[in-house]
């Protein structure tokens, strides 16, 4: 999406993107968690977020072309705000460095 179709922030938006930038959160810490606890760095990261990343990426081109599909003749969707589309991503990173930070400065003990 370009800026273009994103809209202005409302009220209405608010618990969508608080609710996304928490499971963000909590999906970013626990991915960095499971590798720091395990300890296997790399290879955990290969063997968790591959197949994570194929079945996501299916999911998204699967239902891109059934919506596509489907929608035909529908107009487009409405635009939504641009902090509420990106909520999950800023979310995972936040939560991902938060937890890099702790197990940096001891927190978090493996």
């Amino acid at each position: 999406m370009t800026d273009a179709q994103f809209r202005p922030f409302e009220p209405r938006d608010l618990p969508w993107t608080a609710f996304g930038l928490a499971f963000g959160m909590f999906y970013g810490a626990m991915t960095i968690a499971i590798i720091t606890v395990l300890g296997m760095g790399t290879l955990v990261i290969l063997m968790i977020g591959l197949p994570f990343l194929i079945l996501q990426m299916a999911v998204i081109f699967g239902f891109d072309a059934f919506l596509k599909w489907r929608r035909r003749n529908d107009p487009p969707p409405p635009p939504i705000a641009w902090l509420r589309h990106h909520a999950v991503s800023i979310g995972a990173a936040t939560g991902a460095a938060l937890m890099l930070i702790w197990v940096f400065v001891g927190r978090v003990v493996t």
